[in-house]
């Protein structure tokens, strides 16, 4: 087996070494023309390993924002939500986790949230129960809205966490996810992201943090 020695004027050395197994092809090590850079291979890289997380990309959300619910029963989406990654390799799975705090402005009322992916315009909704006749599929249910008539309660906070998607999709491929609501309540209602429905200036009112966050996860 044969190296290269380079020894600092310091008197330590780095040695490159011939592989221990005789390579497939002949590799080359090119070093940049540049003063500075980093030295690279002809050959490609070895692909992550199954379960190894490739990249993050997150969308925190502190601050308010209002989503009209113009007809009973409709989804309409939470647009501060939305996050957008782009695969880095072919068919990797997207592991998707989000927390949503809000509170509608109605009383004696549930609502219902869904999550869609979005892939060259065309929307999809996933994570959801299976169909079934008229039955509404959704991802979640949370309580009621408001308690009672005090519209300074403690909003509801749905939590979902490591959802795995299978998008399978090319390298460099855009994708977006979303989360809608709905209300059971009449039309025109309104749901307030990270506040309470009065939203006072005092203690007994609250403000949340919302996000989602996206994983890219090689095959």
């Amino acid at each position: 087996m044969s190296s290269i020695k380079l020894v600092h004027s310091g008197g330590n050395s780095v040695s490159i070494t011939a592989p221990d197994s005789n390579p497939g092809s002949n590799r080359t090590l090119k070093v940049p023309s540049d003063a500075d850079g980093t030295i690279v291979t002809t050959g490609s890289p070895a692909p992550p390993a199954a379960g190894t997380i490739i990249q993050v990309v997150s969308t925190p959300v502190d601050s308010t924002s209002t989503t009209t619910l113009t007809t009973q029963d409709s989804f309409y989406e939470i647009t501060a939500l939305a996050t957008t990654i782009t695969t880095a390799r072919a068919n990797s799975k997207i592991l998707v986790t989000a927390g949503i705090g809000g509170e509608a402005n109605h009383e004696d009322y549930y609502l219902t949230f869904r999550c869609g992916r979005v892939i060259g315009g065309s929307l999809d909704i996933i994570f959801k129960g299976a169909d079934a006749g008229s039955r509404k599929s959704v991802l979640a249910v949370s309580n009621t809205g408001h308690y009672d008539n005090d519209k300074s309660s403690t909003p509801s906070y749905q939590s979902y966490p490591n959802m795995l998607d299978s998008p399978s999709q090319a390298a460099g491929t855009a994708i977006t996810y979303k989360f809608f609501v709905s209300s059971s309540a009449g039309d025109n209602a309104s749901y307030f992201l990270n506040r309470t429905v009065t939203d006072g200036n005092s203690s007994g009112y609250e403000r949340l943090f919302s996000y989602m966050t996206l994983m890219e996860v090689a095959v």
